[in-house]
């Protein structure tokens, strides 16, 4: 029922074991605070970012549930005392982006290249540029168009409804960053920068690449 959790035999032998003591001496009380200080536990860990609703972690307020494979990150972090506010916060921001297959192409692409994210939850990506034609040196501008300003520091935007969606299609229209390997590889020539993508504004990541690069 609402409210209900259920408890893993395998992974949590020894909870496992606990409550089924308190079922047999039918102390009730102590179950249902137990369930509950299990419910604050995952919101004061995530700082209110997760919570327990019907036997699943969901982003609080909604009922977007957090795939395993987060969940199984954040254990793996805590079990190492590392610092585990970083992917919330950006699982926090991927869940908010209005794509549904944006959020799910962004975590493999987050996970097969092995991408950092910062301690606010965005992305560390890499863009190959060029020196831009009779300027001054670190005036940046992209290597296809020769336009665009990505000089270090610039913040680059453009809307949404003009960046292609399609994933299927590669080389499209849009801004483009990509993981370290791909960058390296196809813009050796080139300057690299790293750049700082919000999960929220990915559009597309294009399939023909084997999630190396994202729009």
């Amino acid at each position: 029922k609402e409210g209900s959790l259920i408890i893993n035999r395998i992974k949590n032998q020894k909870t496992f074991e606990k409550v089924l003591e308190k079922i047999k001496k039918n102390d009730v009380k102590w179950i249902e605070n137990n369930v509950k200080s299990i419910k604050n536990e995952i919101e004061s860990k995530s700082e209110g970012v997760f919570s327990l609703e019907k036997n699943v972690i969901v982003l609080k307020g909604t009922t977007i549930p957090v795939p395993q494979a987060v969940i199984k990150k954040l254990t793996e972090l805590e079990n190492a005392k590392q610092p585990i506010l970083p992917l919330l916060r950006f699982w926090r921001k991927l869940s908010l982006n209005p794509s549904e297959n944006s959020r799910n192409d962004l975590y493999e692409f987050m996970i097969k290249n092995n991408i950092p994210i910062t301690e606010e939850g965005d992305i560390v990506t890499e863009k190959g540029v060029s020196q831009k034609v009779n300027s001054f040196p670190g005036d940046l501008v992209d290597c296809h168009s020769q336009t665009i300003d990505n000089s270090i520091g610039n913040f680059i935007k453009m809307d949404r409804s003009k960046v292609n969606a399609d994933s299927n299609q590669t080389c499209s229209y849009g801004l483009h960053v990509a993981a370290p390997d791909y960058v390296r590889k196809v813009y050796p020539e080139s300057i690299i920068v790293e750049c700082i993508v919000n999960p929220i504004d990915v559009v597309s990541v294009p399939k023909d690449y084997n999630a190396t690069k994202m729009r």
